[in-house]
């Protein structure tokens, strides 16, 4: 049976949506409120104490929170009569459950004891369970779930679920026109690069998507032909997304100002200071001075300055990211447009922004990627999300620059990746411009593709180096960030290894799991595809007969383990290893697949160190468990 994982009221027709795990969508009409929304106590938000909702429904009698089913409606009514009127009795309960302002109170109260046998004085707290659901019984018939039977309409609709990515990144705010059933309408992708769910109504119809081309026009991207199930769908295009200001425009023949422009360049797997150095005309004594660097070594994901000094100690600021870009480029080398299955590939493969400079796209069609859905769908397929806040802005202790710093193999590549550090290389003076004429053009900054999240895992080991759960959660609670209910990071019963990894991902702008407080879930989401090998960033899953845990992989240990950045690892941030029996895969972002897949065909390495090393890098101290370590 499918759970639903999202829900939204339409007062007009008296119709709620709920959307399942799996993409199908169950449209319930008619009946009563506490019907239609699974709540037979009619309990309405805010409530700090409902964690189980689903959505939240607007009607003509004002919000009512709405239930994935039945029984948690009822198990939350249940759980607020023992919280909130225990020590009442009936009659006194019924009185601020029920106000005269809007109910017959006295009429509710007979109502309950008649049909329970209760005298009016009893109180709640002297009610075992079983009373207390006879109690509960009477009240639902009172509040109308089981009324207008005759009214009641269900119908389930099968969907297709669309992401567009430019094969390392989604992409977001894309118009897309999808044609189906004789039937054209244009729809726009969300900031996780999704269209919203597309429903049919049976197996073999044709849903077509197609794109404006600058030099082609309207152009086809690709096309589903649906099943008999709901099916995710991912369609890869070469378009990239950048932002960037011009400079200051030069009259010819003035004085003109040659120095060079600072910027900040995330550092990815493969660098070194010696090729940072060369792509952009410094030296390595330079970016060491501006960087305070002690040594040549380097890390994946953390930053340099170029052509400017970096803070030593400097405030949790989020970086800038493609989502906040305006300009758009493509290749036109784009593939033909292919269908294969995500998992098939999986196997087979191994800046501060201002005025926009350029819209172009290439004249190819998109490869597809289609995979069918058969479990776990995020939450964020269903409706646009914003733009995560980031996290409130602690001092955050020196970067890692001011340890001894090294890097590993190659350097990374992508549909960005030749553009961006093109364009970066070529921008060290600030009157590049068209013709020479002193028009400066705007100039794309260096921004590498390559797994962008662990960009924000490091920010947040070093925001925290090395402290424990019980300090962080007074910050930050990552099951909250990502919409889950438990209320603290601490105790054996709220690991947050996975709402860690999954709050990273959804910082960098990537749809998250279903269920993003369960490190298996990366197993079963079709926003994720499984390799066969280990990339940078790569999410590790692990099962053990405790529990599970989920972290990125950052490096390898000279025996090849991989040396995984998560969370609640001994209940902190940081660097650590897992036992090679218990791995299940290594999992990437469906939209990151293409990136993943040529990192591989290229033989990208891992660095290799220690997590020792690293967490002493990093200055991250922490005191190892034993036991539920990762709960």
């Amino acid at each position: 049976m499918p759970r639903f994982v999202s829900a939204t009221h339409d007062k007009t027709t008296l119709t709620v949506q709920y959307v399942a795990d799996n993409g199908d969508i169950l449209l319930r009409s008619g009946g009563t409120i506490a019907w239609r929304f699974n709540n037979p106590g009619n309990m309405r938000p805010p409530s700090k104490y409902v964690t189980t909702s689903i959505g939240v429904g607007d009607s003509k009698s004002g919000e009512f929170f709405i239930f994935p089913d039945y029984d948690t409606g009822r198990a939350e009514k249940k759980a607020l009569l023992r919280r909130k009127y225990n020590n009442e009795t009936i009659a006194s309960a019924m009185e601020i459950y029920a106000p005269r302002s809007e109910n017959d109170t006295d009429a509710y109260i007979k109502w309950i004891c008649d049909r329970t046998g209760f005298s009016r004085d009893r109180q709640l707290s002297s009610m075992n369970d079983s009373e207390l659901d006879s109690m509960m019984n009477a009240m639902e018939k009172r509040e109308g779930y089981y009324a207008r039977p005759e009214t009641r309409h269900e119908k389930w609709v099968k969907t297709a679920a669309v992401t567009l990515s430019n094969g390392a990144q989604p992409i977001p705010n894309q118009p897309v026109v999808v044609k189906s059933g004789g039937k054209q309408q244009t729809m726009q992708t969300n900031l996780l690069g999704q269209l919203p769910l597309l429903p049919f109504d049976k197996a073999g119809e044709q849903i077509q998507l197609l794109m404006h081309d600058t030099q082609d026009g309207l152009k086809e991207i690709g096309s589903i032909t649906t099943q008999a199930v709901s099916s995710a769908h991912v369609f890869f295009r070469d378009l990239f997304v950048s932002k960037a200001a011009t400079q200051t425009h030069y009259a010819k023949d003035s004085t003109r100002d040659d120095a060079k422009t600072p910027f900040r360049y995330k550092i990815v797997s493969g660098d070194s200071l010696s090729k940072i150095a060369t792509k952009f005309k410094t030296s390595v004594d330079q970016l060491k001075q501006d960087n305070h660097l002690k040594s040549n070594r380097i890390f994946a994901g953390d930053y340099l300055m170029i052509h400017g000094a970096k803070p030593q100690v400097a405030a949790l600021a989020p970086s800038p990211s493609s989502h906040d870009s305006a300009v758009r480029a493509s290749n036109t080398g784009a593939q033909s447009g292919s269908h294969e299955s995500l998992s098939s590939i999986a196997h087979d493969a191994a800046s501060p922004g201002g005025a926009a400079t350029s819209n172009a796209s290439g004249s190819g069609a998109a490869a597809a990627v289609t995979k069918p859905m058969t479990t776990a769908v995020s939450s964020a397929v269903l409706t646009p999300t914003p733009v995560p806040k980031p996290v409130p802005g602690l001092a955050a202790r020196p970067a890692a620059g001011n340890a001894p710093a090294s890097a590993a193999s190659a350097p990374a590549s992508g549909p960005s990746a030749a553009a961006g550090l093109q364009g970066a290389s070529q921008a060290t003076t600030p009157d590049r411009s068209k013709q020479g004429q002193g028009h400066p053009l705007a100039l794309i900054p260096a921004v590498s593709p390559q797994a962008p999240w662990m960009e924000k895992a490091l920010e947040q080991a070093k925001l925290w180096h090395g402290q424990k759960e019980d300090v962080i959660t007074k910050t930050i609670n990552y099951h909250k960030e990502v919409g889950g209910n438990l209320k603290s990071l601490v105790g054996n019963g709220n690991p947050w290894c996975a709402s860690f990894a999954n709050w990273c991902l959804m910082q960098a702008g990537y749809p998250i799991t279903a269920t993003p407080m369960d490190s298996q879930s990366f197993r079963h989401s079709k926003n994720f595809v499984k390799i066969d090998k280990p990339v940078f960033g790569a999410v590790a899953v692990y099962k053990h007969t405790k529990g599970g845990h989920a972290a990125f992989v950052y490096a390898k240990t000279k025996a090849g383990s991989p040396i995984l950045l998560g969370g609640n690892q001994s209940d902190a941030i940081n660097f650590g290893t897992q036992k090679a029996t218990e791995l299940k895969g290594f999992f990437v972002p469906a939209s990151y697949l293409k990136f993943a897949q040529a990192e591989l065909a290229k033989g990208a390495v891992l660095e290799t160190s220690t997590a020792e090393e690293l967490n002493d890098a990093f200055h991250i101290e922490f005191k190892k468990k034993k036991d539920h370590a990762d709960r």
